[in-house]
């Protein structure tokens, strides 16, 4: 069954949100070699950014190839958001559970909605790497509302519906 994208606008997701969705729009439209972008990293993060940067970029790739089925993206510069977007920042925020040794439970299970098989600990690492620079910097990742299904249309009694 298909369901609508929740909408969320930019403006409502934190700077480092926002980060994490430009340079995946900016992959996805074949500009990661933005400088600008890798700045705007280093800006944030700090000692960080380049780290972060590299290991958000070859995260992307990895996603591009593993994933279940095609990540639909907005184009960069567009101030809304798509469900898969908003799933890829639940899974930078779900890093933060494992922070100084924590389960990484809910990690792999947002792994898990995106891509085939499990990943190894060196993919998980990198999206460590992205959500722990954003959190030292103080642009820490929030988790995005669960998008709930709309309710099941009810038939009025006047209209038939016909199967």
């Amino acid at each position: 069954m298909n369901h609508p994208d929740r909408v969320t606008e930019m403006q409502s997701l934190g700077d480092g949100e926002q980060l994490i969705l430009w340079a995946f729009r900016m992959v996805a439209v074949g500009r990661s070699g933005c400088p600008g972008l890798r700045r705007a990293f280093v800006e944030t993060c700090g000692a960080g950014g380049e780290e972060a940067f590299i290991s958000l970029f070859t995260f992307a790739r990895y996603i591009g190839h593993r994933a279940r089925r095609p990540i639909r993206l907005r184009t960069p510069g567009c101030q809304e958001t798509t469900a898969d977007e908003q799933s890829l920042l639940a899974l930078f925020a779900a890093a933060r559970d494992g922070f100084g040794g924590g389960r990484d439970d809910r990690l792999r299970a947002h792994f898990s909605w995106l891509v085939e098989g499990p990943p190894s600990e060196a993919v998980i690492l990198m999206v460590k790497v992205v959500a722990q620079a954003l959190h030292d910097a103080g642009a820490p990742l929030r988790e995005p509302a669960p998008a709930f299904a709309p309710p099941p249309r009810v038939a009025r009694p006047e209209l038939r519906t016909i199967h």
